[in-house]
């Protein structure tokens, strides 16, 4: 391998042990390109930078893989991550000097997709999501009248037959509900009607434009994350997908 580039991301699975993420992307002289998992380590005590910097440092080892030819390292934004001195970076910088290395040579970037996300979580209207939430769970908190809705739905002949929860750390899960609750929008109204259920901002058109905005928004960043996932996506495609 010619060159090789790493990106690490830290998350917490369903059983709240934090993974540790490790891919690769590497060169060949013939200008084949490698893209793959690496590895993913399982971090059972805590995910200090110093912490993350063993596990990547025993995985290149086990792998082989020579040091002098790393260029570039993504991660995401934590401080854990991007600590000058005790972050996974900082530490990193300081090995490759120890070993007599210049760590100028290496490209350290902040996850184009994580940055989007970020940004992407504060594209939202308060005074709609507030509404749209409180409706969604007005009819799913209560089992009976979650059941009379999707048996309404079934009645009407709808092409939906449910409103999805909204999770906040769920991928996508805002940009889905805020579709789904649109396109449902005058079965929902007829349904709290008849539950005498009074919401006036179902019947306000300004706020109903502003619904339909803010839906049609989250589409659009939800079918922008979608573009920059997967294999053999380069910068300039993914900046192209931004821009």
């Amino acid at each position: 391998m010619l060159y090789y580039s790493l990106a690490v991301d830290e998350c917490t699975d369903k059983t709240d042990t934090a993974q540790l993420a490790i891919f690769i992307r590497g060169v060949d002289n013939s200008f084949n390109v490698l893209e793959e998992l690496l590895d993913v380590v399982s971090m059972t005590d805590r995910t200090t930078g110093e912490n993350i910097f063993e596990a990547v440092v025993k995985t290149v080892n086990k792998f082989e893989l020579p040091w002098e030819k790393l260029i570039c390292v993504a991660t995401d934004g934590a401080p854990s991550m991007l600590g000058q001195h005790s972050g996974f970076t900082g530490r990193l910088k300081k090995f490759f000097t120890e070993m007599g290395m210049s760590p100028e040579n290496i490209t350290f970037l902040h996850c184009i997709i994580h940055r989007e996300a970020l940004c992407a979580k504060h594209a939202t209207i308060d005074n709609v999501m507030s509404v749209v939430i409180k409706v969604v769970n007005i009819i799913r908190s209560h089992s009976l009248r979650h059941r009379q809705f999707q048996q309404f739905l079934k009645d009407v002949g709808s092409e939906y037959f449910d409103l999805p929860f909204y999770c906040q750390v769920r991928w996508l899960s805002r940009g889905k509900m805020l579709r789904r609750f649109f396109d449902l929008l005058s079965e929902v109204k007829t349904f709290m009607q008849r539950q005498t259920l009074q919401i006036p901002e179902l019947e306000n058109q300004e706020w109903i434009c502003d619904l339909a905005f803010l839906a049609d928004l989250n589409d659009h960043l939800n079918n922008l994350n979608i573009n920059l996932q997967g294999c053999n996506n380069l910068i300039f495609s993914l900046f192209d997908h931004i821009t």
